[in-house]
This record gives structure tokens, sequence and C-alpha cells, in this order.
């Protein structure tokens, strides 16, 4: 083995190395913030979760842990932005849902949501129940059973009549699952659904394309509050609560959920 090749092989190993060791950091880290969350050291255990946010930002049980430290500390705005992130990565967990619920139940104010229709909640649960790579899996795999069976139906059988039920069955389950991890793909890359952080940040002053904006309707918004992002205008952010008003608010007032 020549001398590069040796040196190589070296460098290799040294990045691996490196790449496991602070993945074990990483692990040390949450292990340590986990303890000191125990512990209701709820500072210091935000400060090690944050650290760890950017590089796990699409990690549901970190903005869960995050959500749960910041309802520790009273900051219920930033714990419902945590919980909404952990949901939208895993809408199916039970604690996550009784914790925000919790959390929104305590903020001044009442909001009456508008009910979606039963059909699209249902489709927003089933997508749920897999990672979008998990849908696109299935996918692949229903679409070569239905290959197959388009071959045992035409070329090999002359029974016809139940490998063409099993081929459209196949078929079927194929554009059901890619609609599926379609619909879970585009919900966690949505960015159309942010956390009202300061509600002073309401504009009230104008109306726009024959909605009524703010101060004509009199809305209110309040911190902690989840809205609907539906046009975004220079630092101008139109936005629509859950009850069904539209209104304006300054983009530094809200964050992305």
């Amino acid at each position: 083995m020549s001398r590069k090749t040796i040196k190589l092989l070296s460098i290799i190993s040294l990045l691996f190395a490196s790449s496991l060791s602070f993945a074990n950091q990483d692990k040390a880290l949450l292990q340590q913030a986990n303890a000191l969350f125990r512990q209701q050291s709820y500072e210091e255990s935000l400060q090690m979760y944050l650290t760890l946010e950017p590089k796990y930002a699409d990690d549901w049980r970190l903005n869960y842990n995050i959500g749960n430290v910041y309802f520790k500390l009273s900051d219920l705005p930033s714990a419902i932005l945590y919980y909404e992130r952990a949901i939208k990565l895993n809408p199916n967990d039970h604690n996550t849902k009784e914790n925000l619920k919790i959390s929104n139940a305590k903020l001044k104010g009442e909001s009456y949501p508008l009910a979606d229709f039963f059909v699209l909640t249902w489709l927003k649960t089933a997508a749920g129940w897999c990672l979008p790579v998990t849908w696109s899996i299935i996918t692949i795999v229903m679409l070569l059973i239905s290959c197959c069976l388009f071959c045992f139906y035409y070329f090999v059988t002359a029974n016809k009549t139940l490998p063409f039920y099993c081929f459209i069955a196949a078929i079927i389950l194929t554009l059901a699952s890619f609609s599926l991890g379609l619909i879970r793909t585009n919900a966690i890359s949505s960015e159309d659904y942010a956390i009202v952080f300061d509600a002073n940040g309401l504009i009230n002053d104008s109306e726009d394309g024959g909605q009524t904006y703010g101060k004509q309707k009199k809305i209110k918004l309040y911190n902690g509050q989840k809205v609907e992002i539906t046009k975004k205008k220079g630092d101008t952010v139109f936005i629509k609560t859950l009850e069904g008003n539209n209104t304006k608010i300054e983009s530094h007032s809200i964050q992305i959920i």
C-alpha cells in the first residue's frame, strides 16, 4: 500500500473519529441539560438546549424539551412556539399536545379557532404517522410492487381478474403514500404560521384589498397567540387569526413556527 493511500486513510479515519467525538459531545451536553432540568436549574438547562438547537432544530424532542424549560420559566409565548415546532415535526405526540393546550389555557385572552374540515384533519393525522423519508420508501416499494403485479397480470397469468384488482389496489396505495408524504413534507417546510411575541406591533391604520384590518374591527392580539401568515410586504406581515380575523403586524413582532 502506497504512502499516499495510507495518509489518505489516516485523514479519513481522523475525520470520522472527530465526527463521532463531536456527536458524543452533543449527547453528553444533552444528557447534562436533561439532568439540570430535573434538578430545576432551568436557566442553565435552557442555555445548553439552545446551544444544540442550531444543529438539531429538526429534532422534535429537543424542541419539546426547550418548550418545557420555557414553560417552567413562565415564558409562555416561547413555550408555545417550541411546542408548536415539536408538533410540526411530530404531530401525533400526545404529551406535546397536552402541554401546548395547558400553555394556551394559561394565557390571557381566549381564542376559538375555526375547525378544519374533518377529511383534512384525518389526512394531516395520517401523514404524521411517518417521516417524509419513510413515506418516500413506502412509495418506492409500492411502485415496485405495482410494476411486478402489472407484469404478472399482463404476461404470466391467464386468469387476469385477481391480478388486475391487486394491481389497481397497489397503484392506489402508491398514490396515497406519495400524497401523504407530500403533505408531511409541506407541513414540515411550511412557514405559514407564527407566534405573536409583541402584540404592540399590531398595525391598525389601514385597509387593503377589500379586507378590514386592525382598528376597523378592533382586533386584539396577545403574546403567545398563533396566527396564519397570508402575505408579507417589507416589514409588514399580513396575518389571519385562528378565529378568521385579518390584520397586520410588524415582522419583528412574530416568530415563525
